[in-house]
């Protein structure tokens, strides 16, 4: 976080150098915040979680859609680390809605800690959220920090501008009723 300065010393007269005066080292929570902006600008220079993003039509509403929003981590992803208490795992997740004139109307994220007691550490899992989005096109990218593993995931999602097909699903419509 403090500016460093760097001095090079020549011992022979026949060489050039060329060399920055200083450089400035990042703290290790800004180059965190630095590399989740950039999931969220170029995920897919992101792959290593392997997230996906699932959605599906939710309740019909007259000002707006309503999608059910998924995002799934794959199995075995996520470390899940040997604790008294069961194995855990420390995951950011967070989404940003860009509609077609690439205004944010919509940013959201979640800390969880998810702790496992017994086996089944290598479950994967689902961040839910029911959101309310305008009509029109928007683009949704999803960006889960693993902090145990320090890697990142990042996914895109396109939401046509064309109105979706009528759910009669009150519920989390990607599932069928017996699930």
């Amino acid at each position: 976080g403090q500016y460093h300065s760097v001095q090079v010393r020549l011992n022979g007269k026949s060489a050039s150098v060329r060399w920055r005066r200083g450089f400035t080292r990042l703290l290790p929570e800004q180059a965190r915040e630095r590399n989740v902006e950039a999931a969220y600008l170029l995920p897919e220079l992101y792959p290593d979680l392997g997230i996906e993003i699932s959605m599906a039509p939710g309740p019909v509403d007259r000002q707006a859609r309503i999608y059910d929003l998924v995002i799934h981590v794959p199995p075995g992803r996520a470390l899940f680390v040997p604790q008294p208490g069961g194995a855990m795992a420390r995951l950011d997740a967070g989404f940003v809605m860009i509609v077609g004139s690439q205004r944010e109307v919509l940013r959201t994220a979640r800390q969880t800690v998810i702790t496992l007691q017994g086996a089944g550490a290598g479950l994967g899992f689902d961040f839910y959220s029911r959101i309310r989005v305008p009509r029109g096109g928007q683009t949704i990218t999803a960006v889960v920090y693993d902090r145990a593993a320090d890697v990142l995931g990042a996914a895109r999602h396109e939401i046509p501008a064309a109105e979706p097909a009528a759910s009669e699903a009150l519920g989390l419509a990607l599932y069928s009723l017996s699930e």
